[in-house]
């Protein structure tokens, strides 16, 4: 008896795996743009790194042009972010008074972090974390 109980737990287990794994596999996964539009960052667009002052992006965004150096938010905290300078491909770091707190390259966002931030780095071209 335990070992048929243990068979069907088993046999639900491997159900739920392969079934998840074929619903995945039927609809196509999103474009980046789609995906930027759900996640809220259509308002990021190339060129910019971006922040908005609640978490998962909520709020009125925040856009520096990815020119190199220190930008800061005029004390204002922000609590997500996005970095789009992609066609430079520069690395930007966002910190709270000179403490990095994340480091995104070209192409990534962040929903939250474990701080907020007050201001921003962009690196170079062609820099990375």
């Amino acid at each position: 008896m335990r070992h048929s109980w243990i068979a069907a737990v088993a046999l639900a287990l491997m159900l739920a795996v392969f079934g998840g794994a074929t619903a995945g596999a039927e609809a196509p996964p999103p474009s980046s743009e789609e995906e930027a539009s759900v996640l809220g960052l259509g308002e990021c667009s190339t060129g910019y790194a971006c922040v908005w002052p609640q978490t998962f992006y909520g709020g009125t965004v925040g856009k520096s042009l990815c020119t190199g150096g220190l930008h800061t938010f005029g004390g204002n905290l922000k609590a997500s972010g996005a970095n789009m300078c992609t066609g430079s491909n520069k690395a930007v770091w966002f910190r709270q008074s000179g403490t990095t707190i994340v480091c995104l390259n070209a192409g990534g966002t962040a929903p939250s972090w474990w701080a907020p931030v007050n201001e921003l780095w962009v690196g170079a071209e062609n820099s990375h974390c």
